[in-house]
């Protein structure tokens, strides 16, 4: 028998069975997970099955994982949670982009740096596309 434990998973419901009560979340273009629901969740995955292309589902629950160490099936679902489009591009613990640029500019010799123009700020559409200068 697998190994079972709690697990957490997210991705596209792309076919249910209701009758059954079980869908296919799609975590990408390549993997599915079984996950079986309870009657009480059923219009919630229909709902994500009819909204697909701007919904995705975070299932958590009791996975069934296989010998790798991949989630093979969510036997038990304990909280399901709809991620709309917008809210799946945003992740609250992501590195604000000021700070990914001030790591990656200190990995710039200082050589480097000193050979840009003074006014690259400024006239960046210039050096870049060809623009006027303002």
């Amino acid at each position: 028998m697998s190994p079972q434990r709690k697990a957490e998973i997210s991705g596209e419901v792309l076919e249910a069975d209701v009758k059954q009560r079980r869908f296919q979340l799609w975590v990408d273009d390549k993997n599915k997970v079984l996950v079986h629901f309870s009657p009480e969740q059923e219009e919630m995955i229909t709902s994500a099955l009819k909204d697909h292309k701007t919904v995705k589902l975070e299932v958590t629950g009791i996975a069934e994982f296989s010998s790798s160490g991949k989630i093979n099936e969510m036997k038990t679902v304990e909280k399901l949670k709809t991620i709309t489009s917008e809210e799946s591009q945003y992740k609250q613990s992501a590195k604000p982009i000021g700070e990914i640029l001030g790591e990656l500019a200190k990995q710039v010799d200082p050589k480097e740096w000193q050979k840009l123009p003074n006014d690259v700020n400024e006239n960046l559409d210039y050096y870049l596309y060809g623009t006027p200068k303002r």
